[in-house]
């Protein structure tokens, strides 16, 4: 490789120094006066093997016909006329065109290490910005990328082309685009193609990242709708070049719409998992004291025994051990009003923290949304009032207990005697 890129730079710097002269027939020809550069040149061609070219004529002074550059010197006008390699060997081209005609593996995505291009005066491995040699680099990357994400290669026919098969899926039914990688010189006047989002999705599918057979779907089907659009009379593939940028902004926006869709499914399904955890926990915080007022049912029994019984003594224990359930029940109510409000305070954050995004979401994830919030807040709402009316009733049963107490028993005089017969009955045991 190294021999063959020596001796294209030898050519090159030849027909440099003789003006870029026009190449007609695989040759170019140049009358100039020899100067030690142009000397020096000649040397290094004439050293080459025939398989890279070789003068086709030299003639010195206009007379004397030579046959090495080696029977000139410095100051002699020299005809010379250089004969192109033909074979493959220099790949030196008078135009793209030229280039295109005899190396069509550029159609197939192959890329040519080094060539010059006469008409543009370029060579490919030379730094400098030349906008065709661009365009043609990327393009011949474009097609390499192509044939990596088709659905298929068409390979029934044999051309020098690649005939790419895209699928274009719409209401069932599935229908084929060829894209067949053919392109002309014309062509590359239409500037470098940005082949970044070609690139990120074959490495996306090459590490099977996040969403890359996703990506790779929306692409293939963006680029089967711009093939679809070429006229009948127009060249697919030159078509896709042209509207390449076109085709970029449909796949992103498609992808923007599928990430949208994607996020907004994961933030309904976290949204309605959060829905379930909170009344989850307000339901937990009601079940944890239900067995504690069901103490109340037994209390008022115990009212109901205080209508009947005579004794002060027996009524008085009654009435502290109301004023006792009621201190426990009341305590409990108030840790579990304590916890509704923990579990309120959450609710807000997960709420507000879906609310950031709220003026992106589709209108069904905002109603959604509302109603999860709508529903806690009254499912919370329900909970404060279950909890205060167990706190009040169980305050009640005492106060109706104080009640019946003073109501027998009002007479403190009464009250007294009771106490000492009691003491009394204590100690003769």
């Amino acid at each position: 490789m190294s021999t063959q890129i020596t001796a294209l730079e030898k050519v090159v710097s030849l027909y440099r120094l003789i003006g870029c002269p026009r190449v007609e027939n695989g040759t170019f020809t140049a009358e100039i006066e020899v100067t030690p550069e142009l000397k020096c040149a000649m040397s290094n061609c004439d050293e080459l093997s025939i398989s890279y070219g070789e003068f086709d004529e030299l003639l010195k002074n206009n007379s004397v016909d030579i046959s090495s550059p080696s029977e000139i010197s410095e100051g002699d006008t020299i005809k010379l006329k250089w004969k192109i390699a033909t074979n493959g060997s220099v790949l030196f081209f008078n135009s793209y065109a030229d280039l295109l005609e005899n190396h069509k593996s550029v159609f197939r995505g192959e890329n040519l290490d080094q060539f010059y291009i006469a008409q543009d005066n370029v060579l490919s491995t030379e730094d400098g910005e030349n906008s065709r040699l661009a365009t043609l680099t990327s393009v011949v990357n474009l097609i390499s990328l192509l044939s990596k994400i088709a659905h298929y290669h068409d390979e029934k026919t044999k051309e020098d082309v690649f005939r790419l098969v895209f699928i274009l899926t719409e209401k069932d039914t599935h229908k084929p685009y060829v894209l067949k990688t053919l392109f002309q010189e014309i062509d590359l006047s239409i500037g470098a193609i940005d082949l970044s989002t070609l690139n990120e999705l074959v490495e996306a599918q090459d590490e099977n990242y996040a969403h890359s057979s996703e990506k790779l779907g929306i692409f293939r089907f963006a680029l089967a709708n711009v093939i679809s659009q070429c006229p009948p009379s127009d060249n697919e593939f030159s078509y896709l070049l042209k509207h390449w940028s076109e085709l970029l902004t449909e796949y992103k926006a498609s992808f923007d719409i599928y990430i949208s869709g994607f996020s907004f499914n994961k933030v309904r399904t976290e949204l309605a998992k959060a829905e379930i955890e909170l009344a989850s926990s307000l339901s937990k915080v009601m079940n944890d004291i239900t067995g504690k007022l069901f103490g109340i049912p037994i209390s008022l029994v115990a009212l109901i025994s205080m209508l009947k019984l005579e004794s002060i003594l027996e009524n008085l224990v009654l009435v502290f051990g109301t004023l006792l359930f009621s201190l426990i029940v009341s305590g409990l109510v108030k840790n579990q009003l304590l916890l509704r409000k923990s579990i309120n305070i959450g609710a807000d954050l997960t709420f507000s923290t879906y609310k950031v995004e709220k003026a992106s979401y589709p209108s069904d994830l905002k109603s959604c949304l509302k109603n999860s919030e709508k529903t806690f807040k009254a499912q919370s709402r329900f909970l404060l009032l279950g909890l205060w009316s167990a706190r009040v009733i169980v305050w009640l049963v005492t106060f109706i207990a104080v009640y019946i107490f003073t109501e027998k028993f009002g007479d403190s005089g009464h009250l007294w005697k009771e106490f000492i017969s009691f003491f009394n009955y204590l100690s003769n045991f």
